[in-house]
């Protein structure tokens, strides 16, 4: 490898050197280590010697297990090019598992546990890796970047400037958080809908008092309303009742026992994805409060059930 290489590669993991120091420190540890320097053409190349020995850690049982566990969900986050940096780890942990034999209790615990996601599963969308690298790399430098993007209902894409302000994985949809041009709203783009995507040369702004993990816990992750925390409160039959008594919807909620059901009050962000959760209870709940949710939820049942009517008599004729 050459030392503008190796300086590639330190770069890859996070290490911001000159390639003048990668060659001192090559001097250095050539007095230390078997490395040779290939100095017949330019550029130099660099070489362990020939049947060289260096004790390289190994990786322990614990270690392989954890790294062949999470492989699949970490993946999607990291950058590219630190993506390729953990290939070989990841490789080195299937090793060790399978060196173990099939018998062997920790090499089948994977065979032992599985994650099922709560809602319908659906197929993930297509994403282009390139798109992908680049964006990742743009949150990582903290780069504007131009995207050609096409909105849910839109036919074309259109250009976008962007400001990368992180990255989230949504069941199996990634979306970048950003703001677009000079305003300081801050949105979700589907990473899926992007056709190109180009990392400019201008350092990314992101809003006062920004942090992603408070956008999460504000309920942005779910497609937050305008309408910010809401006060709940619904009557709830039996089962879904005890369903809540195990999994509560928030810190404060409250649930009193009815000679029917149950009578939940809980504060809650108003997000779609409430709205799907309360429309997809139907005869398990009835919604009291506030309004302007009761008046939804009866509009989009009241509609679906018309539909339904409609497409049902179309299809006996």
């Amino acid at each position: 490898m050459t030392a503008v290489q190796l300086q590639q590669t330190l770069h890859d993991r996070g290490f911001k050197v000159s390639k003048r120091q990668v060659l001192r420190d090559l001097e250095v540890l050539s007095g230390i280590f078997p490395l040779l320097c290939n100095d017949k053409g330019q550029p130099y190349g660099w070489r362990w010697g020939d049947n060289a020995v260096c004790d390289i850690p190994g990786i322990s049982i614990a270690e392989a297990l954890s790294l062949a566990m999470t492989e699949e969900a970490v993946r999607p986050f990291l950058p590219s090019a630190l993506a390729r940096v953990m290939q070989p780890q990841f490789a080195l942990a299937k090793r060790k598992l399978q060196s173990l034999g099939s018998e062997h209790l920790f090499n089948r615990w994977q065979d032992k546990i599985a994650s099922v996601p709560p809602t319908m599963p659906l197929l993930p969308p297509v994403v282009d890796p390139e798109i992908l690298g680049t964006i990742q790399e743009a949150v990582l430098q903290e780069m504007q970047v131009e995207v050609a993007y096409r909105r849910l209902t839109a036919d074309v894409a259109e250009p976008i400037r962007l400001h990368p302000l992180g990255l989230i994985l949504r069941g199996n949809i990634m979306y970048l958080v950003a703001t677009a041009y000079d305003y300081e709203d801050v949105r979700l783009y589907a990473l899926h809908r992007m056709s190109g995507v180009t990392m400019l040369d201008k350092q990314r702004e992101m809003p006062q008092g920004f942090s992603l993990a408070q956008y999460l816990e504000e309920g942005h992750g779910h497609f937050k309303s305008e309408n910010g925390l809401i006060s709940l409160e619904a009557l709830v039959s039996q089962e879904l009742g005890q369903i809540l008594l195990e999994t509560p919807l928030s810190l404060d909620q409250v649930i009193e026992s009815l000679d029917d059901g149950f009578f939940v009050k809980a504060t809650v962000p108003h997000t779609w994805q409430l709205e799907w959760w309360i429309l997809g209870q139907s005869i398990n709940m009835t919604v009291l409060a506030p309004k302007k949710i009761c008046d939804l939820i009866l509009q989009n049942m009241e509609g679906s059930i018309a539909l339904m009517k409609s497409k049902r008599d179309i299809s006996s004729h």
